[in-house]
């Protein structure tokens, strides 16, 4: 990709290959000193430390538009 974490490019970059706004893309990492961008941005930041942490709350998870598959 040519870009790593935590810099905003790598958000950007991976945003635009699925065809969504870094805003609709929920980051996820176990490191905290990630997030900082994801805040930065305004979308939903998850810090981690286990798998179970993600399913006991799948708030941050964007809600579906409507006529999106």
């Amino acid at each position: 990709m040519g870009a790593a974490e935590p810099g905003r490019e790598i958000y950007d970059i991976a945003a635009a290959r699925v065809g969504a706004t870094p805003e609709r893309c929920p980051f996820v990492d176990d490191r905290p000193e990630n997030v900082h961008v994801a805040r930065a941005m305004e979308t939903a930041e998850v810090h981690y430390r286990e798998p179970s942490d993600l399913r006991q709350d799948p708030s941050f998870l964007p809600k579906a538009q409507a006529g999106s598959t």
